[in-house]
């Protein structure tokens, strides 16, 4: 008898055994979808609005943009001797850019965009038109 009793014990312990991991994988599953389900119904926060950006910091980013075209047009001039017929031809696609010829080398792009307008123009010194544009936009000015 004290065979069978042992011999039921083990078999009880076996069961509880075997059903131990299974019940882990209820509560495991059971705390996954409860934190889906809070995800899923409380998400992040959404970000806050963007700042607006100071006006003279979007004019500095203007001129810096006028100015790379106008260097793109300088390249231009000097592989093929002459200024290009638009800004798309000297590699410039923004439409928000006009450029207009002055005569066989000189010439003017304006920039207008969000309220801000610059115009460039070829007899200018870089360093007049740029003036403290680095410094606005986190460059160091030289």
């Amino acid at each position: 008898m004290a065979e069978f009793l042992l011999e039921k014990k083990r078999d009880r312990d076996a069961e509880a055994a075997a059903a131990a991991p299974k019940s882990n994988r209820i509560a495991r599953l059971g705390l996954l979808a409860a934190v889906a389900t809070g995800a899923w119904c409380f998400p992040f926060p959404p970000p806050s609005e963007p700042r607006e950006v100071p006006f003279t910091v979007k004019q500095a980013g203007v001129r810096m943009e006028v100015f790379r075209a106008a260097q793109r047009v300088r390249l231009y001039r000097a592989q093929f001797g002459k200024l290009p017929s638009t800004l798309s031809r000297a590699g410039v696609s923004e439409a928000w850019l006009s450029f207009q010829p002055l005569d066989s080398v000189e010439f003017e792009i304006t920039g207008r965009t969000d309220g801000v307008q610059a115009t460039y123009r070829s007899m200018m010194t870089d360093s007049v038109f740029l003036r403290d544009t680095r410094r606005l936009l986190g460059g160091s000015a030289s």
